[in-house]
């Protein structure tokens, strides 16, 4: 559909996806034409009608926002900035705060760790010099703590679950903070499709939203379900299989 000619790409998000020409970053639409010209370091997904991109070493290599246009929204520089969810992008200067698409700050820079909204919370972490540096737990929108900070690692919410991590352990909670599937694995993803990846014995497999194996951990390398199929590496060789885990077509060596 868009023939081979990109250093790098990403996968399509919001009707655009990310590549990289010449060792510059910009986005395509879905008929591989130009939507924003190659020219930057690097670049999230587009999300709520914007993208954060990274500005080339010879720009001050900061951090903005760009719409669908390849405008910037002014005035707005960051150390780093994450794509927008819920409405609200983790951005960092001295620390980790979020602003809104208008730009304006709704929840204060103070933060080590901060990742994406979704169910209306996001995992963060405080800064060195708190009394619970280090330790993730789930703000909500304004900023304040609905799920105390208990955990070694925390992700974000997905399918109504988020991986965390305990005693080196990952397991999952719900959107109230319980656990439902005791930590118990090596690493472990976000769900999609029902399913979520998890490492057991230096291997990876799936599990359903119950923790109940579908596919045995035999993998060497995952990635999540799309459209019911997932990419998948044993040993060399890489190939798509089911959500039984059987092998639907391979790459050619």
């Amino acid at each position: 559909m868009i023939p081979p000619k990109f250093e790098k790409s990403a996968a399509f998000f919001n009707g655009l996806a990310g590549v990289q020409i010449e060792k510059r970053f910009g986005y395509i639409d879905k008929q591989g034409q130009t939507a924003v010209r190659p020219y930057f370091a690097g670049g999230t997904v587009f999300s709520d009608g914007y993208a954060a991109v990274e500005t080339p070493s010879c720009c001050g290599g900061k951090w903005i926002y760009l719409d669908r246009r390849g405008l910037m929204i002014p005035d707005l520089f960051f150390i780093r900035a994450k794509p927008f969810s819920e409405g609200l992008a983790a951005v960092r200067n001295k620390g980790w705060g979020y602003i809104n698409t208008q730009g304006k700050y709704v929840i204060k820079p103070q933060f080590e760790v901060a990742n994406n909204f979704s169910h209306g919370l996001a995992s963060a972490a405080y800064r060195a010099g708190h009394n619970q540096a280090g330790k993730f737990g789930f703000i909500d929108r304004t900023g304040s703590w609905v799920i105390k900070q208990a955990f070694e690692r925390a992700g974000t919410f997905s399918e109504g679950l988020a991986r965390i991590r305990i005693n080196e352990l990952w397991g999952y909670i719900n959107p109230v903070g319980k656990i439902v599937i005791a930590p118990q694995f090596e690493n472990a993803d976000e769900y999609n499709e029902g399913l979520a990846a998890v490492k057991v014995k230096n291997k990876w497999g799936y599990i359903n939203s119950a923790g109940q194996v579908v596919v045995e951990p035999n993998l060497d390398r995952v990635y999540t379900f799309q459209n019911s199929l997932a990419l998948v590496r044993i040993g060399n060789q890489l190939q798509y299989i089911d959500k039984k885990g059987n092998s639907v077509w391979q790459f050619e060596d």
